[in-house]
């Protein structure tokens, strides 16, 4: 087998691309996964990708100036899309942490080993619960799968995405807070009901100490409602990550 130099550059421009898509993706940051067996896989994948499109030598950059545009450009062309992914995890974590604010347990953090930084306890769960069904429902093809097909919706050498896929991106972002108050509500209801109660159970009985004891009452009834509503959120997530392969499409709308 003969490599050009043509094969090289385009290898190099998939790989950066590809490399952008995944630095989004915690499937495949932080310290879960070896940083060898990222880049490996992250070249493999552009090396199969790269050997499979049909690009002439008038296409490519031709001094070191382009050669940095272009890979610029395939740069942001793979956060686009690594957004696109990563706007389900942003909604998971806020939604989480409405939870541990509801519940009473917003300030017991922890430390996040995939991250390096605290979050709280409720956000970890539900974070490796949808990286579980991210797994489980094998979206990681249809997300490769979308990557392959990125090229041709901007193929190498077209110019940046326009102003349709940037104002898809923006609306994505303000989905993050819609998702993440849907997943909530339950148990935000739940808190306003117990909150209530605890009012009106204070101006009855004033001797008894309502502000401590309704801590324990909320921590209880809040993780029995998320465990009872696991269904429900399991839905919502689904249904985002099924989303997002078609989103990481749309963002680079020219």
């Amino acid at each position: 087998m003969i490599f050009e130099i043509t094969d090289l550059y385009l290898w190099v421009l998939c790989l950066v691309r590809c490399g952008a898509l995944f630095f989004w993706i915690p499937l495949f940051t932080g310290n879960m996964i070896p940083m060898q067996f990222r880049v490996a896989i992250t070249a493999m994948v552009a090396f199969f990708v790269a050997s499979n499109l049909d690009v002439s030598w008038s296409e490519l950059p031709f001094t070191f100036i382009e050669l940095i545009v272009y890979m610029t450009k395939e740069f942001v062309v793979g956060a686009l899309m690594g957004i696109a992914v990563r706007i389900v995890f942003f909604a998971v974590e806020f939604a989480g942490q409405i939870v541990s604010q509801e519940t009473g347990l917003s300030m017991s953090s922890s430390f996040d080993p995939n991250s390096g930084a605290t979050s709280t306890t409720y956000g970890t769960l539900l974070f490796y619960f949808t990286v579980l069904l991210l797994l489980a429902t094998e979206t990681h093809h249809e997300i490769i799968y979308a990557y392959m097909r990125s090229y041709q919706v901007v193929p190498i050498g077209m110019v940046f995405p326009g102003a349709g896929g940037m104002q898809n991106m923006l609306e994505g972002t303000s989905w993050v807070f819609v998702l993440g108050l849907q997943m909530a509500a339950p148990i935000i209801a739940i808190s306003f009901v117990v909150n209530l109660t605890f009012a009106v159970l204070g101006k009855a009985a004033p001797k008894i100490n309502v502000f401590i004891t309704s801590f324990a009452v909320r921590i209880v009834v809040g993780l029995f409602f998320v465990v009872l509503t696991i269904g429900l959120i399991t839905q919502y997530i689904l249904f985002a990550m099924g989303q997002a392969p078609a989103n990481m499409l749309e963002y680079l709308i020219p």
